[in-house]
């Protein structure tokens, strides 16, 4: 892989060079970290993560208001700002169409999107109080690590239909791997990356089996959420 320097100058040689009409060429690039996700402990071949820029969170409500002696509280935790991208095995195609579909089907893409996830975890009203909530039975770090691990390895993996097929796989596996959490969510928006029209010279680059330089775009998008509960226990 070219340096971006000597990317910038071959790319300014060429236009200078090429285009008779051309006497100064100005090439600007800005190289940003993305490390290969780590699947089983090797590097995945084609899904990356943009290292550093992901935020670690939680937020715990302790409730008295029904009395001293009847604490609830609840603990919300997850990551946010984690992304991703992986270049290909992602597609959408086949869906629901109408007179006001524009978008076409694409059998293999770019998925990139920036994760927030977040999952509860019901505290047990005999944990609440200092004495006995290290007793409590529960590895917060175990979870949150284990939360990581099934969205990147999902993420990567994954022969994804849709983000919303990726994003349901990622919710199951979460709630099968920690009893302790009741239900899990995500906010998937569309980092979108679509291949450049370069056939004004000559360089066939428009459909997927042929598309190799891509530009990213901001609009137009789309926001993936949803949460994936247990279910609930009757009690009749």
């Amino acid at each position: 892989m070219l340096q971006p320097e000597t990317f910038a100058l071959e790319l300014g040689l060429h236009f200078v060079n090429t285009y008779s009409h051309i006497h100064k060429a100005h090439v600007d690039i800005t190289k940003l970290k993305w490390s290969r996700i780590p699947v089983k402990g090797a590097p995945h071949k084609h899904s990356f993560v943009r290292d550093g820029e992901d935020k670690r969170h939680v937020s715990v409500v302790v409730d008295a208001t029904q009395g001293k002696n009847r604490l609830s509280a609840t603990c919300k935790a997850g990551v946010s700002d984690l992304l991703v991208l992986k270049s290909t095995g992602s597609s959408f195609e086949n869906f629901v169409r109408d007179k006001y579909t524009t978008l076409p089907d694409v059998n293999d893409r770019i998925f990139s999107t920036s994760v927030e996830c977040n999952y509860n975890i019901p505290i047990p009203a005999s944990a609440l109080s200092v004495a006995a909530l290290p007793r409590i039975g529960i590895d917060f770090e175990h979870i949150f690590a284990s939360m990581l691990e099934t969205t990147f390895e999902t993420f990567a993996t994954h022969d994804s239909a849709s983000v919303q097929a990726t994003l349901y796989n990622m919710c199951v596996k979460i709630l099968a791997d920690n009893k302790h959490v009741s239900d899990v969510g995500y906010k998937l928006p569309n980092k979108h990356y679509f291949a450049v029209n370069m056939d004004y010279i000559g360089v066939k680059n428009s459909k997927p089996k042929d598309a190799e330089v891509f530009q990213p775009v901001a609009d137009p998008s789309g926001l993936i959420i949803a949460t994936v509960s247990r279910d609930s226990v009757s009690k009749l």
